[in-house]
């Protein structure tokens, strides 16, 4: 509930969009609920490094008219553990380094 109450609260959201987000979701649910709905948004961008996406997120659904769900925000940004490509090395045997110094370790 802090959220509601601050006088500084518009400069604590990162872009427009979450105010809007905040401003629009207060008037369809509890005050409470609002604050919880935009600090779970808040904390999604923040620890998944997506701030611009999930702006552009809420301003596509806020253009369409209505207000973007929370959890599928939350699904469609979720952290995803990075892949590595896999990479196989072929390992030659010692002989065939000899061959490619062409024999210079030998006495």
């Amino acid at each position: 509930m802090a959220l509601a109450r601050l006088t500084y609260r518009n400069e604590l959201f990162p872009r427009e969009a979450y105010r809007h987000f905040f401003d629009q979701v207060k008037e369809s649910v509890s005050e409470k609920q609002a604050c919880r709905l935009t600090v779970d948004l808040l904390a999604l961008a923040h620890e998944n490094g997506c701030e611009a996406e999930i702006a552009d997120a809420i301003e596509e659904a806020l253009r369409t008219g209505s207000l973007p769900d929370v959890e599928s925000l939350r699904t469609r940004f979720a952290f995803q553990e990075p892949s590595l490509p896999r990479q196989d090395v072929a390992v030659g045997n010692l002989g065939q380094y000899s061959n490619l110094l062409g024999n210079r370790l030998s006495p």
